[in-house]
């Protein structure tokens, strides 16, 4: 699908720009599994809507892995599949496209508000179905951007639920972070002499408790311009490589996609974006919890700064803890360096037991 017209490129950076930044009842299930495997489409009800899952895996006995991916609202099954699917060889991988989004998305969904807690229960929700299913007491999580901040704060709800936690561009004070990117940006636009880039970047001004004066406008101008100074993907001025993976599961049709940007669209106009998203302080919500944590931060990483999320680590309480730097990354870092990425989920998760 093209979108022309100043309007059509207005979104295609707004695409862009966030897709840097992740009871129930089993429905129109499709399943082809080879032996001791499993590959499996389900709609199920989480949260009282309609919500899409796959579950990938060699083998059946492995640890059960729930993906949380970023936004909010962008699935990036496409990606995790292009550059992870190692992964279905040492767990049950499931990826799941989040309320609103993606093979989740409905018209009647899109007219209802959404808040942070609803994510949160889903997660929630979702990972004891999971438990059920596989007759186990506890899963992994593995979020990216978005899904940090919501797989976090699912991990302190239900703490006994989850045998391990990473979190892969970890979010920590939204504020503070915001802060620091605009600032990258600016400093950069500076050296560079880029009249563009300081023109825009002076008209939003500095954020305010993580909001701009024009709310998600100025949201997407810091994000373009941290983009193009490699603070999204470490030395490259633009992510179209993996926007374009973005849509190359085979598990979306034509519908699907089209699905994908009415839910993405629909997420970045969604209140809950300004009003919580963008203000929210993780160190402040969760202090101490129960399961191992590992992050995973891209030392060029300014979209969500890891230096943020590296004192937050610092501070952080668990029973386990572990931080992973990505030399060569920026935010996307599972996709970045997919080699490294596997390789050290495998050895963080792999041999946790889930029962």
């Amino acid at each position: 699908m093209k979108i022309s017209g100043k309007k059509g490129k207005g979104f295609h950076r707004l695409v862009c720009g966030f897709l840097m930044m992740g009871f129930l009842t089993g429905a129109n299930t499709r399943a082809e599994s080879a032996a001791g495997g499993i590959n499996l489409e389900e709609r199920v009800k989480i949260g009282g809507t309609e919500q899409w899952i796959l579950i990938r895996g060699a083998d059946i006995s492995k640890p059960v892995l729930l993906l949380i991916h970023g936004g909010p609202g962008t699935p990036e099954l496409g990606l995790f599949r292009h550059y992870n699917s190692e992964l279905e060889n040492h767990f049950v991988v499931v990826y799941w496209d989040q309320r609103g989004a993606g093979k989740s998305y409905s018209k009647k969904l899109a007219q209802k508000p959404m808040h942070i807690s609803q994510f949160v229960d889903d997660v929630c929700e979702l990972s004891g179905y999971l438990c059920d299913k596989f007759g186990r007491e506890r899963i992994g999580l593995l979020g990216h951007s978005w899904g940090t901040l919501i797989g976090m704060l699912a991990v302190a709800k239900t703490q006994e639920r989850f045998y391990g936690y990473i979190g892969a561009g970890q979010v920590a004070d939204m504020p503070e972070g915001e802060l620091i990117s605009y600032r990258y940006a600016l400093e950069m636009a500076q050296k560079a002499d880029n009249r563009k880039a300081l023109r825009q970047l002076r008209k939003i001004g500095e954020p305010v408790k993580g909001v701009y004066k024009r709310k998600l406008a100025g949201t997407n101008i810091a994000r373009r311009w941290v983009l193009y100074y490699g603070g999204t993907v470490c030395g490259k001025r633009s992510n179209r490589e993996f926007a374009r993976k973005t849509f190359g599961a085979r598990e979306y049709g034509l519908r699907d996609k089209w699905r994908y940007i009415k839910g993405f669209s629909m997420q970045s106009k969604n209140r809950m974006v300004v009003d919580e998203f963008l203000q929210y302080d993780l160190t402040e919500r969760v202090k101490a919890v129960n399961s191992p944590v590992y992050f995973f931060l891209g030392r060029h990483d300014y979209t969500i700064p890891a230096t943020v999320a590296a004192d937050y680590f610092a501070k952080l309480k668990a029973p386990e803890k572990g931080l992973v730097w990505f030399e060569q990354s920026g935010h996307l870092l599972p996709f970045e360096e997919p080699e490294k990425f596997n390789r050290k989920v495998i050895e963080l998760l792999a041999d946790e037991k889930s029962d």
